[in-house]
């Protein structure tokens, strides 16, 4: 199972170099770690944040690629889904390809649950129990409200400070865990399992 991030479809900024470095306390004369605190803080601490919530905090386009799935259904990571661009099935070592359509192939059951469900029993024999076929699908995520952007603000900012500190090597895993307490209430149980 992997996925990639196509593009990211929403252009607004969770965090802005000069919000993290207030936070910090870095003066904003100091350039020094400008780079380390954009690129490698605040990035790393949206990526952490999004893979805790198993949610994009800002919508996404995404390709979800599983081989031999296991039962008529598909889970899909980053939740909720916006829209589902395609389903294609691909033979490994093999010519053939199919592009699926949805209510007659595959149906979402509802946005927020993630779940693909193959309609096509026929299908499901040919592309499921026979291995050796990739399963691509394409969607993009419709992310977190605008009522919860400053929520995730803090939680970011909770993670960035943490690993601020960090970058000395000295380690702070109960501070740098401090962000999960913001943000429990947001995370993605259903794909899951749990509801």
């Amino acid at each position: 199972m992997k996925v990639t991030v196509l593009e990211v479809t929403d252009q607004r900024e969770i965090l802005s170099l000069e919000e993290a470095k207030e936070y910090l306390r870095i003066s904003p004369n100091n350039k020094r770690e400008d780079l380390l605190i954009q690129q490698t803080l605040i990035k790393g601490s949206i990526d952490l944040v999004e893979q805790y919530l198993d949610r994009d905090i800002l919508s996404k386009r995404r390709e979800f690629h599983v081989v031999n799935p296991e039962g008529d259904y598909f889970n899909l990571p980053y939740a909720p889904i916006k829209t589902l661009g395609s389903i294609n099935i691909r033979g490994i070592g093999k010519d053939e390809s199919k592009l699926l359509f949805e209510n007659e192939d595959y149906l979402i059951e509802n946005s927020l649950d993630l779940r693909v469900y193959i309609l096509n029993k026929d299908l499901m024999k040919e592309y499921i129990t026979d291995r050796g076929w990739t399963w691509k699908i394409t969607y993009e995520t419709a992310g977190i409200h605008d009522d919860s952007l400053m929520v995730m603000k803090a939680g970011v900012l909770s993670l960035v400070a943490a690993l601020y500190r960090e970058r000395d090597g000295r380690s702070t895993k109960t501070t740098r865990n401090n962000y999960q307490d913001w943000l429990s209430r947001y995370k993605n149980y259903a794909y899951y399992g749990i509801r």
